[in-house]
């Protein structure tokens, strides 16, 4: 089989995009973006996402772990918190509840295309495969409006395919039913799928479906678990090569 056979999903934070430089973008362009809209000084704005993200994390990922709640209703929850967080924490009356929606993706259509926080070589890394003729697609935790920003920033959307985008499948990033809801809507098999992240658990439920994986190992928060890794995003290429003559 050659390139035209397989897809590669590669996840964000940690593998194209480092989430420590992105947070303080993030911010930054927060404060700009609910200064601009509703007033006030920018640096409170900024101050107030600093201070809910963890809290909206928390509550995001206790909602994730209920059986008895669906995505729509996780996601609504999500939004709520983190829109009542920055008005709360800005010390500004909140908006009508019927905003919060927009108020979170459209801060999202701001700040996503004006971050800069890609690894050194995935823009080079993506241009190739694409050349090579691999289908590209993101499989992340995070919203496909965020992807969209995030690669538009990047200068490389035009060259995927699909943004998963658990909003796409309305499924949490959390095993591997995150996988086989991708596989399922793309049309392909686990066999026709390489998938790069940076989670040695994620990887492990992608291998047990009979995918083909790259753990990136970038920021050191995970040794390497896999026989195929990564340690500069410059070196995907090859290793995607690597994975296709061991088939």
């Amino acid at each position: 089989m050659g390139p035209s056979d397989y897809a590669i999903f590669l996840d964000d934070g940690g593998v194209m995009n480092d989430n420590l430089k992105r947070g303080h973008q993030w911010q930054m362009l927060v404060g700009e973006f609910f200064s601009c809209r509703y007033g006030g000084k920018a640096e409170v704005w900024a101050e107030a996402n600093k201070n809910v993200i963890d809290v909206v994390i928390e509550i995001s990922t206790s909602l994730h772990d209920t059986p008895d709640v669906d995505y729509e209703t996780s996601k609504g929850e999500t939004i709520r918190s983190w829109v009542e967080g920055m008005f709360n924490g800005a010390g500004r009356g909140l908006p009508p509840s019927s905003e919060y929606e927009d108020i979170f993706y459209s801060t999202a259509r701001y700040v996503t295309p004006k971050v800069r926080a890609a690894y050194p070589g995935v823009v080079e890394s993506i241009r190739a495969l694409h050349e090579m003729g691999f289908t590209l697609h993101t499989a992340s935790a995070e919203d496909s409006i965020d992807l969209d920003g995030y690669l538009t920033g990047m200068g490389v959307k035009e060259l995927f395919s699909g943004l998963y985008g658990t909003d796409l499948i309305e499924t949490w990033k959390l095993d591997g039913r995150f996988y086989r809801a991708i596989l399922r809507d793309v049309g392909i098999s686990a066999r026709h799928a390489i998938i790069v992240d940076d989670s040695p658990k994620m990887l492990g439920h992608a291998r047990e479906l009979g995918a083909h994986v790259i753990q990136a190992c970038l920021t050191g928060d995970h040794q390497p678990s896999f026989p195929h890794y990564l340690t500069h995003m410059g070196d995907l290429p090859q290793v995607v090569e690597r994975v296709v003559g061991d088939v």
